[in-house]
């Protein structure tokens, strides 16, 4: 097995199974939660370094939203928290 067949692990937790999409400010993969009994989850990892500036006020505008849904199998992340 080379590196490119190693999955793709977040935060020594959350497997990507698959990626779901990408737009400007990220990237959304289906993951599986390794701590949580393999649950499918959904995670948005969003690069702020390679946003510009103007993006990045709809990018935190994403994140409230994102952590304001009540989804078991989407990611919590708390406000002013960044997972990775």
């Amino acid at each position: 097995m080379n590196d490119n067949d190693k999955p793709q692990i977040f935060k020594n937790r959350y497997q990507v199974i698959k990626n779901l999409g990408s737009g400007n400010s990220g990237v959304t993969y289906l993951v599986i939660d390794l701590e949580a009994k393999n649950d499918r989850k959904v995670l948005k990892v969003i690069q702020l370094n390679e946003i510009d500036c103007e993006q990045v006020p709809e990018s935190i505008r994403q994140a409230e939203l994102l952590s304001s849904l009540n989804n078991d199998h989407i990611i919590k992340v708390k406000p002013n928290k960044f997972l990775i």
